[in-house]
């Protein structure tokens, strides 16, 4: 199986304290191990995205996982990760480990489900091939310029990925069934504070899943 890194893109220190110390007591339960926890110092948030993505870019693993601060993991979340037949297929530009309001649950559990759409909330968890991140990046920021400082930058990098692929060569985002994390509702989004009310998985997360 291919070695994952993970990243942490956290917010400001004491900006969100239960939901820090939430992610961290999730992750010491969960099979992850050390991961990297990137906290805010600029006051740009894209600007902190744009530091985190960059420095997951620098890894020598194969691909990479950033997770968002405000969630919590499923208990085998490096295993389910790096198991998942999606890191395999040809089309893959990145998985989704979060599951939004249980999209790809109508495929079996273990396998995922390309997003239909080119510009998607959902990066709460996701897996991108190391060697491609840097150019996710900068399409994003490019992205960002014609749309105004506040396009969400999940917005921008799920464009990204369908805009890096070529007819003879597409690249999709590939959502994972089940949720390998949950996004409680109790925190606004730093991007858009009206949409806590379905930033959530649809009952699609299990905490304790491990693939076989």
């Amino acid at each position: 199986m291919p070695h994952i890194e993970f990243h942490v893109f956290a917010s400001r220190d004491g900006s969100r304290p239960v939901a820090h110390a939430r992610l961290r007591s999730s992750l010491a339960r969960s099979d992850v191990g050390q991961y990297h926890w990137h906290t805010q110092e600029c006051e740009d948030p894209w600007e902190h995205w744009e530091r985190v993505h960059r420095r997951a870019a620098e890894s020598s693993a194969r691909f990479v996982a950033v997770l968002e601060d405000d969630i919590v993991v499923n208990q085998h979340l490096r295993h389910n990760l790096e198991s998942a037949p999606a890191l395999g297929d040809p089309i893959m530009g990145a998985v989704f480990g979060f599951n939004l309001q249980a999209y790809a649950s109508s495929v079996p559990l273990g396998e995922s489900k390309p997003l239909e759409r080119r510009e998607a909330y959902c990066t709460q968890c996701v897996v991108y091939p190391t060697d491609r991140l840097v150019g996710y990046v900068e399409q994003s920021l490019r992205l960002r310029s014609r749309n105004g400082r506040w396009y969400p930058w999940d917005v921008a990098i799920t464009r990204a990925v369908y805009d890096s692929g070529t007819s003879d060569n597409p690249k999709r985002v590939l959502v994972h069934n089940p949720s390998l994390i949950e996004h409680p509702d109790d925190l606004p989004s730093l991007m858009n504070p009206e949409t806590r009310r379905w930033r959530h998985s649809g009952g699609s997360f299990c905490e304790r899943w491990r693939r076989a």
